[in-house]
């Protein structure tokens, strides 16, 4: 899904996706602070969807992070067998 256009919704959204709670996306937002309308954006399908995408991306790269964080132990992990068993 592409960016939203109404900047704010696209605010709320990344905010959200951030973890801040309802009230503080919304007012993050630019939108009036203490009207409690931010549930309601909330369940927008094309925020929730929005917000789910932001996740999803995110989830893609601390995945992402982590293979490369095993990928590079298992090689340093390695290269100590084989240094203690060849006798360097």
């Amino acid at each position: 899904m592409p960016i939203l256009q109404n900047e704010r919704h696209e605010a709320f959204a990344q905010a959200r996706a951030r973890g801040q709670s309802l009230e503080n996306a919304y007012e993050d937002a630019g939108f009036a602070p203490g009207h409690r309308h931010g549930t309601r954006l909330n369940l927008r399908p094309d925020i929730a969807l929005r917000i789910a995408e932001i996740r999803g991306g995110q989830d893609e790269v601390r995945g992402a992070d982590v293979r490369a964080a095993v990928v590079r132990f298992s090689r340093r992990a390695a290269r100590s067998c084989v240094q203690r068993i060849g006798g360097r």
